[in-house]
């Protein structure tokens, strides 16, 4: 039996270069596939530092100017931010016990590219401001609003910052003249409850309503001198209520229930530290012949507002603040223990 012959496979040179030519593409077309991820990645992640930085720095600017907001005694400062491209202030943090006794609170910036938001820059703190504002304001345009607020004397500003559209609905006529003397922006009023914006209803409890502001101060020059701002969601669902008195009926509208409360801690905080100042001012008062009780009501507001747990002790210290200004006004035009003008 004729035994097989072995074919023998015989590779010429041009083929055998062909594989050692195809390795080395593969090999070359993975090498290049990870350094283009590589650089990819250090591109996006320096793309991602820099945005951050630039939004830390944005922020930075942002509490510089907020620092030209002081009204003295007027009746406010109003101000309108534009940005080239869709922004977002974080109000994330506010510590009342933080920067004892004053409390602080801080803010980020982010700025939307690509279709989403950069992560945000890194947190500003604000130690000697009060900003009221949504934990999350969106927008290309920002209003900023700077009103005093006074308890007696002068406590501090009030800052607003908000970029959505307002409807006031049924709001009483000293609530529209106030708003006109603040200048607030982006506020309409009605009595259609089908307005566009955010509904801000005025004793009024309609389910459609998405905030809700109640009077509760009729022996005063206005019934709103004190009261409550309710929120509610989409399904009419009561999220928070807020207490206020005079000025501060505004920053419950324009702030979220936990900037809010936080911040009322660190105006009677405040408060309560000028209050030891004035009691100090009284005793050299009687030095020189002035004498009243204003001394007892002072010291009870303060120690009241140092220890208030919520928004809701407002309204006992204010009817403090009540006596406290009526004993002020009657008092000599030497002897007054503070002027507001």
């Amino acid at each position: 039996m004729a035994k097989k012959k072995n074919k023998r496979v015989i590779r010429n040179k041009d083929d055998k270069k062909a594989l050692e030519m195809s390795f080395e593409w593969i090999f070359a077309m993975i090498i290049g596939g990870i350094i283009l991820f590589i650089a990819i990645y250090a591109v996006v992640n320096l793309m991602s530092t820099g945005q951050k930085a630039s939004a830390a720095q944005t922020a930075d600017e942002l509490v510089g100017y907020l620092s030209t907001y002081e009204t003295g005694q007027g009746t406010g400062i109003n101000d309108q931010i534009h940005f080239s491209s869709q922004s977002r202030l974080l109000f994330e943090e506010c510590v009342p016990t933080d920067n004892k006794p004053f409390g602080s609170q801080s803010f980020a910036f982010s700025e939307k590219m690509f279709g989403k938001y950069g992560t945000p820059g890194t947190p500003i703190p604000v130690y000697s401001k009060y900003i009221f504002a949504n934990e999350s304001v969106e927008g290309k345009d920002f209003f900023i609003v700077s009103i005093p607020y006074f308890m007696g004397y002068k406590v501090s500003d009030l800052i607003l910052i908000y970029s959505q559209k307002y409807c006031f609905i049924s709001a009483p006529q000293e609530i529209q003249d106030n708003i006109e003397d603040l200048r607030l922006k982006n506020i309409n009023f009605s009595d259609d409850i089908n307005c566009s914006g955010v509904k801000v209803c005025f004793n009024n409890n309609n389910r459609d309503c998405n905030i809700k502001v109640s009077g509760s101060c009729p022996g005063c020059q206005s019934e709103y001198e004190t009261g409550t701002v309710e929120k509610f969601d989409d399904n009419g669902k009561l999220l928070s209520t807020n207490y206020y008195s005079g000025n501060l009926l505004y920053a419950g509208i324009f702030s979220s229930d936990t900037i809010y409360e936080c911040n009322i801690k660190r105006l009677m905080a405040k408060f309560s530290e000028l209050g030891k100042i004035y009691l100090d001012k009284i005793k050299i008062m009687k030095t020189k012949g002035c004498s009243s009780n204003i001394q007892l009501v002072l010291a009870s507001a303060a120690q009241g507002a140092n220890s208030l747990q919520d928004s809701k002790g407002l309204l006992g210290i204010y009817t403090q603040v009540e006596d406290i200004n009526k004993i002020n006004e009657a008092a000599s035009e030497g002897c007054k223990l503070f002027v507001n003008e």
